[in-house]
């Protein structure tokens, strides 16, 4: 997804297309298994940069849930989102964890040179 310099805040297309960044991560692939009913949705947790999110389709095959908290659940995956700041978002960190396989991907997401580069931290299954 590329960004324009130029602008300050995202709109809601801008945020969906940051998420999906996020799960289309090779690491996050792995686990994600979206052609399995029980692991959608994905589940974000509510912050100021995606206040005004609800839920929105991914990759025409799950779908993920913008959400207040995230109650532990055996059969649910889980995103957060942790921008550096909410409305000049130009990097952050991120970690989804899969309950079923007990695993868990760490990164960070940062715009450069226009375009939003993601990188793995850690990847680890317990």
């Amino acid at each position: 997804m590329e960004k324009k310099d130029q602008d300050k805040c995202f709109d809601r297309i801008e945020k969906i297309s940051l998420i999906n960044e996020i799960l289309k991560t090779k690491n996050i692939q792995t686990y994600l298994h979206l052609d399995i009913e029980e692991r959608n949705p994905v589940r974000i947790i509510k912050n100021e940069f995606f206040f005004e999110l609800d839920s929105f389709l991914i990759d025409n095959r799950g779908y993920v849930k913008i959400v207040d908290s995230l109650p532990y659940s055996k059969l649910k995956l889980q995103l957060e989102i942790d921008p550096m700041d909410s409305c000049y978002f130009s990097k952050g960190n991120y970690v989804f964890y899969s309950p079923i396989e007990n695993a868990e991907v760490k990164g960070v997401i940062e715009l450069k040179d226009s375009v939003w580069v993601t990188s793995v931290i850690q990847d680890i299954e317990f």
